[in-house]
């Protein structure tokens, strides 16, 4: 069976770094009502649906 499991978090700034046992997912805080998540899958290009940089300060809480 292939288990992909939750090992541990790191939050930094505005980004919440999810470790699992095969993959990690990155959740960066833009706004109060942007998340942007991503997951390299090893491809050369990332895609974004957000064209400019619209990051500003917001405060958060990881709750498990």
């Amino acid at each position: 069976m292939n288990r992909n499991n939750l090992e541990k978090y790191i939050i930094d700034r505005n980004q919440v770094k999810i470790m699992f046992t095969n993959s990690i997912l990155t959740l960066s805080v833009l706004t109060s009502e942007i998340i942007r998540v991503f997951q390299d899958r090893g491809c050369n290009n990332n895609s974004y649906a957000i064209e400019e940089n619209k990051t500003e300060e917001t405060s958060f809480e990881v709750k498990k």
